[in-house]
């Protein structure tokens, strides 16, 4: 990244994200083919502009069976 394609005007302050992340899982095996996953993921976004703050929560379930 060699920085912006065009200069901004005098006085505009280009857009400048911060994110935060962190997550969390748990994987159980009741036998060796077969794998039992849930967990929790966090976003937060915080923005210079507050119109494109955000938080996000995902929760997520996964059954795998290996072969």
């Amino acid at each position: 990244y060699r920085g912006a394609i065009m200069a901004f005007p005098v006085g505009v302050v280009p857009r400048e994200d911060k994110y935060t992340r962190a997550g969390f899982d748990i994987a159980y095996a009741p036998v060796r083919w077969l794998e039992l996953k849930a967990g929790v993921n966090f976003e937060h976004r915080n923005v210079n502009d507050n119109r494109y703050d955000y938080k996000d929560r995902i929760g997520f379930v996964s059954l795998t069976a290996l072969y």
